[in-house]
């Protein structure tokens, strides 16, 4: 089902690249892969959106794209 929506998410983000809610788009489709467990994915999509524009209701973008970097970081860094 995840799957399915962030395809759908995809879509739109393809179709429509002008709307002017098309990070909002983007961030739909960053919740189904995070849901489908998929961080890599997630941080592609997280990251095509701007920074700048990650505020207000996309103000959790930055959170959740944080996440994804420190679940896909290693266990154990040999240099730390």
């Amino acid at each position: 089902a995840y799957a399915d929506a962030a395809t759908k998410y995809a879509e739109v983000v393809a179709k429509y690249p002008e709307f002017d809610r098309v990070n909002r788009s983007r961030y739909g489709q960053a919740l189904c892969h995070v849901a489908a467990e998929d961080w890599e994915k997630a941080i592609k999509v997280l990251e095509a959106i701007p920074a700048a524009e990650r505020n207000g209701d996309l103000a959790p973008a930055a959170y959740l794209l944080a996440d994804c970097h420190i679940r896909t970081a290693p266990a154990k860094a040999e240099d730390a």
